[in-house]
C-alpha cells in the first residue's frame, strides 16, 4: 500500500476548520502582542494526524518576563495552565484537538523544533471594507406614494 503524498507547504487539516484556526489564533497571537501563531507536527505531515500542534513564538525575555527564569517550560505551573487552557479554547471554537504552546524564540529554533517546517496561522491581509460594509443598516427603502 502506497502511503500519501505529503503536501508541499501545507497541511492535513481540512480548509474550514484551517479557516477557523486561523480566526482564533490572530485573536491568541494579537493577545500577547504576537504577530502569529504557527501550524507544526504531524498534521503538515501526514493524514493521520492525533492532534492540531500550534505554537506562539516570542522572545526570550517576554517569555521569561511571563514564565520565569527556568528554561524549561514544561515543569513550569502557570506556563502549563496558559497552554492547557488555550489549547481547550482553540478545541472548543475549531472542533480540532488541538496541542497549543507557548514557546520562547530559543526553545522554538533549538535542537528539538528548530528544523521543522512552521505555518503561519491567522495572517488576514488588512484592506479596507468591502463597498457593502458602508451601506448604512438603518436606512429605510423609499415607499411608494398611493393617491387617494
Amino acid at each position: 500500500m502506497n502511503a500519501p503524498t505529503p503536501k508541499p507547504g501545507g497541511c492535513y487539516v481540512g480548509v474550514p476548520e484551517i479557516f477557523s484556526l486561523g480566526q482564533v489564533c490572530e485573536i491568541v497571537a494579537r493577545a500577547f502582542g504576537e504577530h502569529a501563531c504557527y501550524l507544526v507536527g504531524s498534521a503538515t505531515e501526514r493524514p493521520d494526524f492525533r492532534d492540531v500542534d500550534v505554537r506562539l513564538i516570542m522572545n526570550d525575555d517576554k517569555w521569561h518576563a511571563l514564565f520565569g527564569s527556568n528554561d524549561n517550560g514544561e515543569i513550569l505551573l502557570f506556563w502549563s495552565v496558559i497552554n492547557t487552557a488555550l489549547s481547550e479554547y482553540i478545541a472548543r471554537r475549531t472542533g480540532l484537538r488541538i496541542d497549543f504552546q507557548v514557546q520562547s524564540m530559543t526553545q522554538a529554533n533549538g535542537a528539538l523544533h528548530g528544523k521543522k517546517p512552521r505555518h503561519p496561522l491567522g495572517i488576514f491581509i488588512r484592506d479596507e471594507a468591502p463597498e457593502w460594509s458602508r451601506i448604512p443598516w438603518t436606512s429605510k427603502p423609499k415607499l411608494q406614494e398611493t393617491e387617494t
